[in-house]
């Protein structure tokens, strides 16, 4: 099999700075699995316009590897827990078969619990069957009854398209805020 290439611009939000740092990355899909990572155009937005890349410099930068599988059911990627790690810790990013509304549920190495909920079938690009997926996760960093919300898309025969990362706050007065942090799409 000749390896596949997929390219994500990647946009995480600079707080501090008030803008968006931006990173075009390639991953390569390699036979059994593995997935090389590679950050190769790097720059700063200064909008919130996530559509189209802003100048950037030209990089490669070797990212963590990733291993790709399906397992009782459930589209899986694994990461190392850390750089000396030799074995992936796998999550469950996608359960075949799944209708809306279907859940599972992830451990987090803190004990915590992530649930992923899926929200809607859809087509994405030329058509392609697309799904949603939501995952949520405490965020207590926030404050207490904050969450890490993501909203994952994945079409068929692509992989994940699209996903965007939010932090929910729970406000004193019982209402919420929505603080942007991160969102990635295939770059077509």
């Amino acid at each position: 099999m000749t390896p596949r290439e997929l390219y994500y611009d990647v946009f995480q939000f600079v707080q501090n700075a008030n803008a968006w740092a931006y990173t075009r990355q390639k991953f390569t899909f390699k036979d059994g699995g593995t997935i090389e990572t590679a950050t190769v155009q790097q720059g700063l937005s200064l909008t919130a316009d996530t559509t189209s890349a802003p100048p950037a410099r030209s990089v490669n930068l070797k990212g963590s590897p990733q291993q790709a599988r399906v397992e009782a059911g459930m589209v899986e990627v694994g990461t190392l827990p850390n750089p000396k790690a030799k074995t992936y810790k796998f999550e469950p990013l996608l359960k075949l078969g799944a209708k809306q509304s279907d859940t599972w549920t992830f451990k987090l190495a803190d004990g915590d619990q992530r649930t992923y909920t899926v929200v809607a079938f859809s087509s994405w690009g030329e058509g392609k069957p697309a799904v949603t997926v939501r995952s949520v996760q405490p965020y207590t960093i926030a404050g207490a009854g904050s969450q890490l919300v993501s909203t994952h898309v994945f079409a068929k025969e692509i992989g994940e398209v699209e996903r965007t990362i939010n932090i929910v706050v729970k406000l004193p007065d019982g209402s919420e805020k929505t603080i942007p942090q991160l969102f990635i799409k295939l770059h077509q």
